[in-house]
C-alpha cells in the first residue's frame, strides 16, 4: 500500500491461490520495513532472516535480504541522491 493506504497492485481473485503458493515456495515474505520512501530506500533495520543460498560466487556476499542493507550505496551515484 501507498502512504494514502490505497493498494499499489492486487492480483486478480482468480490466480491468488496460485500466486500465493508461488511465493511462499520461493521462500518470498512480505515484511513492513518502514520507514522505506523514494528518497529514503534504506530499512530502518536490515533483513537478515530466512536468507537463499547464493547460486555461483559471482554474487557478493551480504547478510541482508534486498538491494540495501545499513547503507544507501546509490547516494551520490544517482541523480535522486546528489551529495
Amino acid at each position: 500500500k501507498d502512504a494514502s493506504g490505497a493498494a499499489l497492485y492486487s492480483v486478480p481473485d482468480d490466480k491468488k491461490t496460485a500466486f500465493t503458493t508461488y511465493f511462499t515456495t520461493a521462500g518470498n515474505s512480505i515484511l513492513d520495513v518502514a520507514p522505506l520512501t523514494a528518497t529514503n530506500p534504506v530499512p530502518a533495520t536490515a533483513i537478515s532472516s530466512n536468507l537463499a543460498a547464493y547460486p555461483t560466487t559471482f554474487f557478493t556476499s551480504v547478510t541482508y535480504k534486498g538491494a540495501f542493507g545499513a547503507t544507501n550505496w546509490a547516494s551520490g551515484w544517482t541523480l535522486l541522491f546528489k551529495n
